[in-house]
């Protein structure tokens, strides 16, 4: 993407209505200190009853305005011993007052020997004031026309239609995803609105995902983390919507507010599905084991053409370097009659 037009969307970003909204984030890094042989719950469970104790002693039980999310990590993460785990904690309608005591409360938890007996905080940075501008320069420059990638890394909810596959989204459904829960967080109606735009969404290529946990709140029932993840791709385009993706990648997007549900990453280059499984190997050995079966003469013309005898190791090894480098050149298509 040039200079001038990766201004020329920030531009755009400033002058877009998300542009207004303000909210506040904190980072913290515990280390998981203590691991219990009993202990099943998911780590996102654990960091996720953390969060509404802190949030319970500043009198306020149920608040869905503080979120989190574990920095990169997957919904299949597990919990290791002493390993570090990067928070990023998210704050919707609270003022500076309430922001400090949180954050110290938070750190007089962790430190408490009950409470806190299974982490440490390695780091916690102050808070920081979170706008639009501030998540698109870390996000990076994102061109809004033709195609855009966002892969989900931990389940994302939403109602599915009856007569669609469980894995299907449809643009409406998807957009409301966004201005339902922004509007939650932020107390307010936010809507989507655009002249310009016009993209389709491409749900081919993730999956559905159920994690059960055990409840804390409610002992002897589960709960599930459940929802789609992989890559949904968004084709055509998206200028006014782009803030909707740039917000959403960093306080998700989703009716679930808990358990860092609807955590994605938005990349800057749209990712070919296939381009981590092809070409692999395996699968090329495969094939030529398979066209060698198939066709009598393949082994002859091969021997030929590549040495004698025929390695198909090497072969396979010849041809993945001539796809990778762009050098790769089919032969073409014979032509025969059948009498």
């Amino acid at each position: 993407m040039s200079c001038v037009l990766a201004i020329k969307i920030m531009q755009n970003l400033k002058q877009h209505p998300l542009s207004a909204l303000i909210w506040h984030r904190l980072r913290v890094t515990l280390r998981n200190v203590r691991i219990s042989p009993a202990q099943r719950a998911h780590p996102f469970s654990i960091i996720q009853a953390i969060i509404k104790d802190v949030t319970a002693k500043m009198g306020n039980g149920e608040d869905s305005s503080v979120i989190f999310h574990i920095k990169d990590r997957k919904h299949t993460c597990k919990m290791q011993l002493m390993e570090k785990l990067p928070l990023e904690i998210f704050f919707f309608q609270k003022d500076e007052r309430y922001l400090a005591e949180w954050r110290q409360c938070f750190q007089d938890y962790i430190h408490d020997e009950i409470t806190g007996k299974n982490f440490d905080i390695v780091e916690i940075a102050p808070m920081e004031e979170r706008n639009l501008e501030k998540a698109a320069a870390e996000t990076g420059p994102i061109s809004a026309n033709e195609e855009i990638c966002l892969e989900f890394i931990t389940p994302f909810p939403f109602k599915r239609r009856p007569d669609k596959h469980r894995t299907f989204i449809d643009k409406q459904t998807f957009i409301a995803a966004f201005t339902s829960r922004f509007s939650r967080l932020f107390g307010k109606p936010i809507n989507y609105e655009s002249k310009d735009d016009d993209f389709d969404i491409l749900s081919y290529y993730w999956n559905y995902t159920e994690i059960k946990h055990a409840s804390k709140s409610q002992p002897g029932t589960h709960q599930l983390i459940n929802g789609c993840f992989g890559r949904l791709y968004l084709k055509g385009r998206f200028h006014d919507f782009l803030p909707f993706l740039i917000l959403g990648g960093e306080f998700h997007t989703g009716s679930k507010a808990s358990n860092a549900q609807g955590y994605y990453h938005l990349h800057l280059q749209s990712v070919g599905h296939f381009t981590k499984y092809f070409p692999n190997k395996k699968v090329i050995v495969s094939i030529i084991h398979d066209v060698l079966d198939r066709y009598d003469h393949a082994l002859e013309s091969l021997s030929v053409s590549d040495k004698f005898p025929f390695k198909e190791d090497e072969y396979a090894d010849t041809l993945i370097r001539q796809i990778l480098t762009g050098d790769y050149t089919p032969a073409p298509n014979t032509a025969f009659l059948i009498k």
